[in-house]
């Protein structure tokens, strides 16, 4: 794609930079537990105002379904939108799909998502560890990996209640001056 001798080489420069862009983007994403799939199509949905279905496809090389199936969800949960009119180009009607809201917004409202689902989380935590108490399976294969993910997601789940409260603290300032 980025090879192709009939490109301009400002558009060769425009892909070689929107490929380490989205690069970048999808490895954070999966840094943070997040499906680089699904980050790497949130990617190309910031980078361009617009897009269709049939573009993602190309771009990012993965199957229809699941470039369907994520712009549903995206859809679902009020991230994305997506408007049925006429291609300027071809004059056929097309499906385009772009970001509702800004990257910072979305940010915010994701954040405040995983902040609902956080005592659901740490209350599954607590049932494992629970059910870890029984005499006996310290000897099982995988307890000490299962004791070790415990741990950390009690880590994991103090750091970010920190955070989350070091933003509302930021925010309150924000907003008073």
């Amino acid at each position: 794609m980025i090879n192709n001798p009939g490109k301009s080489t400002e558009r060769v420069q425009f892909e070689k930079i929107q490929s380490k862009l989205v690069g970048i983007v999808s490895e954070m994403g999966s840094q943070r537990g997040r499906n680089r799939r699904a980050s790497e199509i949130s990617a190309y949905l910031y980078l361009h105002k617009e897009i269709t279905q049939k573009q993602l496809i190309k771009l990012t090389e993965f199957s229809a379904g699941t470039i369907s199936t994520t712009l549903n969800s995206y859809i679902e949960q009020g991230f994305v939108k997506k408007e049925f009119r006429e291609d300027p180009r071809t004059k056929k009607p097309k499906y385009y799909y772009s970001v509702v809201g800004t990257f910072a917004s979305n940010l915010s409202t994701l954040m405040k998502q995983a902040q609902l689902f956080l005592p659901l989380i740490a209350q599954k935590i607590q049932q494992i560890k629970l059910k870890l108490d029984k005499p006996g399976l310290e000897e099982k294969k995988g307890y000490s990996k299962l004791i070790s993910f415990t741990k950390n997601m009690d880590i994991y789940l103090q750091e970010y209640g920190n955070l989350m409260q070091k933003l509302q603290n930021t925010r309150k300032r924000s907003k008073d001056e």
